[in-house]
């Protein structure tokens, strides 16, 4: 008798919320697709962290120095933050429904 391998569907979704494409790694499915996420949003990290730092803070100090980047960081804040938060809850939830599929 050969015991399945089963993979816990609550790590597949919460590996896929923190990083997109990891927890269809952990899962086995998804791969080609998994590969294409994780290159895709280390490219995007060496983009933001090339800018000189991330755009998810905005101090007083930067606001006073350079007001046009800090209402770019605001705005930034304001409509890409949330946008990448629901794809990623989108993506932890495939990977949980996946993980569960037998």
């Amino acid at each position: 008798m050969s015991k399945k391998n089963v993979k816990n569907k609550w790590v597949a979704g919460i590996l896929n919320f923190i990083f997109a494409g990891i927890g269809y790694f952990y899962i086995g499915k998804r791969t080609n697709f998994a590969i294409i996420l994780v290159i895709t949003e280390f490219l995007f990290l060496m983009y933001m962290v090339s800018l000189g730092s991330m755009p998810f803070y905005c101090d007083v100090a930067s606001y006073i120095a350079h007001p046009c980047s800090a209402v770019a960081d605001n705005l930034y804040n304001t409509f890409v933050t949330p946008y990448f938060l629901l794809l990623s809850l989108a993506f932890a939830y495939d990977a949980y429904s996946m993980a569960e599929e037998k």
